[in-house]
């Protein structure tokens, strides 16, 4: 939510009749600087070389999109030695990167995840993300974390598609799951034992 006055950064923010939402809008609308933006949603600083990675773009035209990104405040960058380190300016920016998330979500996802069981509507409200990547440092693999992943992991051991190791975080995907998994066109691969 936007409000008068200054944001955690001492920035003061426009009023309502102040902003150019269409100019805002347009900077979430590019595929490179939304990949870039997804990255930085995680909270923390990523260097140029990270978000061109991201993106697929040259690190000339991430300079060119931090630019604009900065010049509207939805991001800031400092230098540490030769890099440069960028993050999303605030939670506005995050609440409104998450809003669009959603809204992608709800637009082209409903059935995909309501054949998992999850009904995106019935999702309580949180004040976790609807829905980010997170690295799972044991594993060293990313996993779907924020409410939606949270709800499709409770679905899933609810109806018997995994179930919990003893003693462990880990899960195990069950004869049922590896068939209701198949039907969703996933096929399960053996993982080599380390």
């Amino acid at each position: 939510m936007l409000r008068p006055g200054p944001n955690a950064l001492g920035r003061t923010l426009p009023k309502m009749d102040e902003l150019d939402t269409a100019a805002v809008a347009r900077l979430f609308a590019d595929r490179s600087r939304l990949a870039m933006l997804d990255l930085l949603h995680d909270r923390g600083e990523h260097p140029l070389t990270a978000l061109a990675r991201e993106a697929g773009v040259g690190l000339s035209t991430v300079a060119e999109h931090l630019e604009r990104l900065e010049r509207a405040g939805l991001v800031v960058s400092r230098r540490e030695g030769r890099h440069r380190l960028v993050r999303l300016a605030g939670a506005e920016v995050a609440g409104a990167y998450e809003a669009l998330a959603g809204l992608h979500a709800r637009s082209g996802a409903r059935e995909w995840f309501g054949r998992f069981g999850v009904e995106l509507s019935a999702l309580p409200p949180s004040r976790r993300p609807l829905l980010r990547v997170c690295m799972d440092w044991t594993e060293r693999r990313e996993h779907l974390a924020g409410s939606l992943g949270a709800t499709i992991c409770s679905t899933v051991l609810d109806e018997g598609w995994v179930v919990r190791l003893p003693g462990s975080r880990a899960l195990r995907v069950t004869p049922l799951g590896e068939a209701k998994l198949r039907e969703l066109g996933w096929h399960l691969q053996e993982r080599a034992a380390a």
